[in-house]
């Protein structure tokens, strides 16, 4: 199957574009796929890929930032 990319810069010709090109035979338009950060947040939150924490010192005694930003917790940076 080949598929084509448009870049669409004049968002009004959008909609009898998309007319035209579903009358054709063996054309179908794939939606897109972008999210907003927003947008991913909300859908990470509905599956459960979230941890929620009931003090910032909770989120620090499990040690999750001082693993995300390299940090061995003694006010010191350590470069990996």
């Amino acid at each position: 199957m080949t598929q084509i990319v448009l870049n669409i810069e004049d968002k009004n010709i959008v909609a009898s574009l998309k007319r035209v090109l579903s009358t054709m035979n063996g054309v179908t338009i794939a939606s897109s796929k972008n999210l907003s950060s927003y947008e991913k947040s909300k859908i990470e939150a509905r599956d459960g890929k979230i941890n929620t924490y009931a003090s910032g010192d909770e989120l620090l005694a499990k040690n999750v930032i001082a693993n995300r930003i390299g940090c061995d917790c003694g006010n010191r940076m350590i470069r990996n």
